[in-house]
């Protein structure tokens, strides 16, 4: 996981957001889910476990101290990749996109995190890519990603390797960095603040 040089900060806040009363039903939303726990993501989180412990105690000694947090503690930059048809036709629309950054930032406001957009919009237009497999990352990453950022690619549909449609997936092991959403859930209130909850390491 290389996207940020402090991304064990950002780990532990995730975590604290697993915590609060704004937790989503994970049934609700595995079944959409293609995100795979990998025994290297395990192996990477439990190297973190010493880190987590001391943030995670100075965290809370924050929150119940009597001394305000602040509005936001860490404001995380997203690069987003719209997926269209090859003549530009179809994809997410900016006011999809934007109704689904406002979203998550609500959710993730007692983890103290608030995404914004960076870098402008990346549409690419390809017939091919609009039906994502899962497993054809570098198809897009190679040429597309932007490091530091959290790259994320809204795209029409998406099959697992079992061929079944899901709703997006996470994937950050090695230097991907990346998710991929189905366009119509990134805008059904849970999948895509899912998906980044298992870019910062949390499982099922």
């Amino acid at each position: 996981m290389n996207v940020f040089p402090t991304k064990c900060t950002y780990v532990v806040l995730a975590i604290f957001f697993s915590l609060t009363c704004f937790l989503f039903a994970q049934e609700s939303t595995s079944i959409n889910c293609g995100t795979i726990t990998s025994p290297e993501s395990i192996e990477y989180y439990n190297s973190l476990k010493s880190q987590i412990k001391k943030y995670e105690q100075e965290f809370m000694l924050k929150k119940q101290s009597k001394t305000k947090l602040g509005k936001v503690i860490n404001s995380i930059p997203i690069k987003a990749h719209i997926i269209r048809a090859s003549n530009g036709s179809g994809g997410l629309s900016i006011s999809d996109l934007n109704n689904a950054i406002s979203h998550i930032n609500s959710i993730y406001a007692d983890a103290y995190m608030e995404f914004f957009l960076c870098d402008g919009i990346n549409y690419i237009n390809d017939d091919k890519l609009c039906h994502f497999k899962k497993g054809d990352e570098n198809a897009l990453t190679e040429t597309n990603n932007v490091a530091g950022l959290i790259n994320i690619y809204f795209t029409d549909y998406i099959k697992n390797n079992e061929e079944e449609s899901i709703c997006g997936y996470s994937d950050n092991v090695a230097k991907n960095d990346v998710i991929v959403m189905k366009s119509s859930c990134a805008t059904n209130n849970s999948s895509l603040a899912h998906e980044l909850g298992h870019f910062f390491s949390l499982v099922h």
